[in-house]
């Protein structure tokens, strides 16, 4: 309960306390201010020496209201340093003899960011012919850093905007009552701490009243049990200043761990800190995996294409119910009851009409791995992404730039900033690239990938180039069922088991791997899906010492991923990707496309590679809504799109044959450009009408 006290005697008053406010008695003047305190518009405040209207000293403030307007009649100190729940004694002298007006104290709070924890109010002043004083004693509140003393002030007639008044001696001081330690900042780290990691608890713990903090202690439970392990104590780091540490010892996987802190100061006093919990678990924190912050002028207005995409790296779902990402001013909360399934993705959009219809191949469908409507807008010259978990512990951020060493490839062309490993601090440019694609939400990142020709889109003869073919495999380019890109191929064996596969010359034993294979079953052989992966791990000479797998998709009969984490075998120098099909009563075992495998070291073996053949000849075909361009090689090359001033409004890497939508590009002159290795191969001049 707060104290409240109107005293109305003349003469001064002694405080015993320390005065945290400068100048309160307003004797230094700067010009027509007085120094350390401010005022709004909506008063006039002037120095005043005649003596009857001064309390204490030489001068007082004479406060004239002129405002119609409450909200701008504020006169208020600068801000002092304050203590996480202490308690402040505030008070002031104010004489009030004009029956058109009155006024009261407050105190604003302010977090260590100096943002706003709201305000706490105290009696109003009464007309009368002798100085008033007025006090109180507040509470600071929790996480509280800063504050400032504000007079405000009110008008009685009906807003008239006219009012006399002399304030003086202000007062802001901690409370002459002695009072015991403040605990606050309680943090711990790592935010989600798994079976191996000691828990580091932070805690800043200070005396209102100056004393030393003589003992302090933390206290835990293990599964929410009544009893309480014995203490631990302080770390030696730290001690001689306001922060304290405490080590809680690794706990086992699934284990709820709950704790407070005790403090005593030197006169005996006794702080407790509010009880803390958190859950030990070995999943994997998500992670932010990909970012389109500046989607290409032709796709949409910008901030509607933007999105953030979050992976799982985890062989279980992960639920998000009541986290939020932010940039540090804007703010998307996730709705209970979503979650990203194993080995997944979740794309965060501003506007997902707009993100749905620009991404048909990965988010056509309707599924649920895209949410929004967010208020989240990015900057495109940088900004911050911060993933947090319900209690508001920050478990990933990436501070990203458009400038080096950050990729810069994004900057209004297109591609998204995508992640090379998601087992890499992502916070570090260099684990970034711009996306060479228009962006992948939804999907496994086309950059980090060690997989040559991913997406089987470059053929030598019946082969798909880099790619090894088993005996009894056939493969063929297929133009109509693709996940991504212009092709996939088509997979059919004669022998149940036998593969289409690629070869990693290089890995590092022991390191994470994440894969994802995309492919189209076309039915059940011996209850399981016609296609599947498995991963073959050799020693330096080739000989075989192991395997994981076989992994299969989840359905049949559409496109669906093969997803998996694990860490590669301790022995193993090289590796196989096996793409292994089962003959159906079709013959053919499905579709495969977009090969994405990740690791740290892995290096992949080049065979069969297509040389690039130089052509002058693009072919341009257009219909209402889409423009189709193919060119007569079998390399990689860049295309881009410029309007009649010369400006790029698009980049798109293909190889023989792509597609782009026109339905949001204004009617007019466009050219198109072929480069390969950088030099420009073909060129061709196309105009859209409307």
């Amino acid at each position: 309960m707060r104290k409240l006290l109107l005293s109305l005697v003349m003469g001064g008053v002694l405080f015993a306390q320390t005065n945290l406010l400068q100048n309160p008695g307003f004797e230094n003047w700067t010009g027509e201010n007085p120094d350390n305190w401010s005022h709004d518009n909506g008063i006039t405040v002037e120095q005043c020496s005649v003596a009857d209207s001064v309390h204490s000293g030489t001068y007082s403030a004479r406060v004239t209201l002129t405002t119609q307007t409450q909200s701008n009649a504020d006169f208020y100190s600068d801000e002092v340093s304050v203590i996480p729940r202490a308690q402040y004694e505030v008070s002031f002298w104010i004489f009030d003899n004009d029956p058109a007006g009155r006024a009261r104290l407050a105190v604003w709070w302010y977090d260590s960011n100096h943002g706003s924890l709201g305000t706490n109010y105290t009696i109003y002043s009464i007309d009368s012919t002798d100085w008033q004083y007025l006090v109180d004693t507040l509470t600071a509140p929790d996480n509280a850093a800063y504050a400032r003393l504000d007079i405000r002030f009110y008008d009685t007639d009906s807003w008239d905007g006219d009012a006399l008044f002399y304030v003086d001696d202000a007062f802001l001081s901690a409370s002459s009552v002695s009072q015991p330690p403040s605990i606050y900042n309680i943090s711990f780290s790592p935010p989600i701490p798994n079976s191996h990691d000691n828990v580091i608890v932070t805690a800043t713990i200070t005396d209102p009243n100056g004393d030393g903090i003589s003992t302090d202690s933390l206290y835990y439970s293990i599964d929410n049990g009544s009893s309480w392990e014995a203490p631990v104590y302080r770390d030696s780091v730290g001690t001689n200043s306001d922060t304290h540490y405490y080590t809680i010892p690794a706990q086992s996987d699934g284990t709820t761990i709950q704790f407070f802190i005790i403090a005593k100061d030197d006169q005996g006093n006794r702080g407790v800190s509010d009880t803390t919990s958190y859950a030990v678990s070995d999943l994997l924190p998500p992670v932010i995996n990909e970012i389109m912050y500046d989607p290409a002028s032709s796709w949409a207005s910008d901030y509607h294409g933007e999105w953030v995409e979050i992976y799982n790296p985890n062989n279980t779902s992960y639920d998000l119910s009541g986290w939020f990402i932010t940039d540090g001013s804007d703010t998307f909360n996730i709705s209970n009851g979503i979650s990203i399934p194993p080995y997944s993705f979740l794309v965060i959009a501003n506007d997902t009409d707009t993100v749905r219809a620009l991404y048909p191949d990965f988010l056509g469908d309707g599924n649920d791995s895209l949410i929004g409507n967010s208020d989240l807008v990015l900057n495109n010259d940088g900004d911050q992404v911060a993933l947090k978990n319900p209690s508001g512990a920050t478990i990933d951020i990436v501070n990203y730039d458009n400038s080096s060493p950050w990729p810069t490839a994004p900057n209004g062309n297109g591609p998204s900033l995508a992640l090379k490993n998601p087992d890499f601090d992502n916070n570090d440019a260099s684990n970034w690239c711009a996306d060479t694609a228009d962006g992948t939400p939804g999907a496994a990142n086309s950059c980090g990938n060690v997989v040559l020709n991913p997406g089987f889109e470059s053929w030598t003869g019946g082969a798909p180039d880099h790619w090894n073919l088993g005996d009894n495999v056939t493969c063929s380019q297929e133009n109509t069922h693709i996940h991504g890109g212009s092709s996939s191929a088509k997979l059919s064996v004669t022998s149940d088991g036998d593969s289409i596969y690629q070869d990693i010359e290089q890995v590092t034993g022991g390191k994470p791997y994440h894969l994802h294979v995309w492919v189209y079953a076309l039915g059940e052989v011996n209850g399981h899906p016609s296609v599947g992966v498995i991963l073959k791990y050799y020693n330096g000479n080739w000989n075989y010492i192991g395997e994981d797998g076989p992994f299969y998709p989840n359905s049949t009969g559409k496109w669906s991923v093969i997803a998996h984490r694990d860490t590669i075998n301790p022995n193993a120098t090289k590796m196989r990707i096996c793409i292994v099909g089962y003959s159906t009563t079709k013959g053919d075992a499905g579709y495969i496309d977009d090969v994405n495998f990740v690791s740290e070291g892995a290096v992949a073996t080049k065979v069969n590679e297509t040389p690039a053949l130089k052509t002058d000849k693009l072919t341009v075909i257009s219909s209402l809504t889409r423009i189709k361009f193919t060119i007569h090689s079998q390399a990689p090359v860049e295309l881009n799109i410029y309007n009649i001033a010369g400006q790029r409004i698009l980049t798109r890497n293909f190889i023989r044959e792509t597609e782009i939508t026109t339905s949001r590009m204004p009617r007019g002159v466009y050219f198109a450009v072929v480069r390969q290795s950088g030099e420009i191969v073909a060129h061709a001049k196309f105009v859209i009408f409307r």
